[in-house]
């Protein structure tokens, strides 16, 4: 799992930061996958969770019913913070939850080569 890397680089460098040690501890011992990531999704008043670059981040306080512009909770969207005006500010002030794993897919929560 990425652990830090400031606001240079990549732009899939600047979607990492540094995780305090109890960060580094949910994100290695609470990992979500694809199907209970998406229970998630910030529906019917369930929690709004997004995964970023292996990273799980809390986003209910901040999207309402799931949504912030284009983007879906229960879900990665890592392409999603490539986008300009996103990304590495904007994830230094969201809650992290835990870490996630599965590959092999458009849609999941790593950079291709995280």
């Amino acid at each position: 799992f990425p652990k830090s890397s400031g606001n240079s680089g990549s732009a899939e460098e600047r979607l990492t930061h540094e995780l305090t040690p109890e960060e580094q501890a949910l994100v290695e011992g609470n990992v979500f996958t694809r199907p209970n990531l998406a229970e998630f999704d910030g529906k019917d008043g369930r929690a709004s969770y997004v995964a970023v670059n292996g990273i799980v981040y809390d986003v209910t306080d901040r999207w309402e019913d799931g949504e912030h512009r284009g983007l879906s909770a229960g879900r990665g969207e890592t392409e999603g913070f490539l986008r300009p005006s996103r990304g590495h500010t904007v994830l230094q002030g969201l809650e992290v939850v835990g870490g996630y794993e599965e590959g092999g897919s458009e849609s999941d929560g790593k950079v291709d080569g995280a």
